[in-house]
């Protein structure tokens, strides 16, 4: 897919979220909760909030393949993307599969998890509550990611987005 182009699956998702589950039984809801951490988790994973993650040195370690020796006690900064990225790690990395983890034999940590899921849960269902949210021409499908911004990353110039008001249902 190119940056304009749009996943086929979003406006299908999209809808199972915004449907009212007042009336649903649990299990649907229990499997749309499944789905919102599925594509939370894969969404950090392909644009992770922390760009790195600085760490301290605890014994001599050469870099396997070099002759690059870090003795004890250097700090080490490391890009959380660029490991996010690496097919070593993860097959197909660029390419977004909400249900990468599911079946994983580990559980994928993120620094301040709880706290950043609930955040961004909170957010994502206030936002939806109101709107519908739509990639608009302008969307680029692979963000460039800001270098002036340090602390966490962030879409160079934003992110824009089509949100369209929903209408009430009663």
């Amino acid at each position: 897919m190119g940056d304009g182009d749009v996943d086929e699956r979003g406006p299908a998702l999209r809808s199972i979220y915004q449907h009212d589950v007042g009336g649903l039984l649990a299990t649907v809801v229990l499997i749309i909760m499944i789905i919102t951490k599925e594509n939370g988790y894969e969404a950090m994973s392909i644009f992770p909030s922390v760009g790195f993650l600085t760490r301290k040195c605890v014994r001599v370690y050469t870099i396997p393949g070099t002759d690059v020796t870090i003795d004890p006690g250097v700090n080490i900064v490391v890009p959380v993307k660029s490991l996010h990225l690496d097919p070593q790690y993860f097959q197909d990395p660029e390419e977004f599969r909400p249900f990468r983890y599911a079946d994983a034999d580990f559980i994928f940590i993120f620094s301040g998890e709880r706290l950043g899921y609930m955040q961004s849960l909170a957010g994502l269902a206030a936002v939806l509550s109101q709107f519908s949210v739509a990639p608009c021409k302008s969307t680029l499908r692979k963000p460039i990611v800001d270098p002036t911004v340090m602390a966490v990353q962030s879409p160079k110039g934003g992110l824009p987005l089509a949100l369209t008001p929903r209408k009430k249902t009663q």
